[in-house]
């Protein structure tokens, strides 16, 4: 039987996340069309959050969306079932010019931990693309999940 992580740890590592994101943040740099960039004019918005029309509500809302789907997607790996570790992963993935997530990769962590955060960002949902000189762009991001497990 696989228990979901804490949740309050969960929400504080993925609040630390959207704080972290704009610290990656390029502006100002062009790059060719077949590379992701990490801060885009208009960032990649999560389906469902396209609504919004200020640009920072855009942005709160997909980063509650990702939140929300890492919460109740995340799974503690089977194999550590009885065991108790705490761990951070730091998953980058890129939002292409289609609005899909591809290119996930671990970038930190324990490799017990890979398969599940793995998992997790490849079932995001679909986003609007990023929009950079008014062109379809690939994003690039980096994403902190944390794998706790009480008692």
């Amino acid at each position: 039987m696989m228990r979901k992580p804490n949740l309050p740890l969960a929400g504080l590592c993925l609040c630390m996340l959207f704080a972290s994101l704009s610290a990656f943040a390029q502006s100002g740099t062009k790059t060719p069309t077949n590379e992701a960039i990490k801060n885009a004019e208009v960032m990649p918005v999560m389906l469902g959050c396209e609504h919004e029309v200020a640009l920072e509500k855009r942005k709160s809302c997909t980063n509650d969306a990702i939140m929300s789907h890492v919460i109740q997607e995340l799974k503690y790996p089977e194999s550590l079932q009885d065991q108790m570790f705490d761990e951070t992963v730091i998953v980058e993935f890129i939002v292409n010019t289609k609005g899909q997530v591809s290119g996930a990769k671990i970038i930190r962590g324990s490799d017990v931990f890979h398969e599940s955060a793995l998992e997790v960002i490849q079932t995001l949902p679909a986003f609007t693309p990023g929009i950079d000189q008014g062109k379809a762009v690939s994003v690039k991001y980096a994403l902190p999940i944390r794998f706790s497990r009480s008692e």
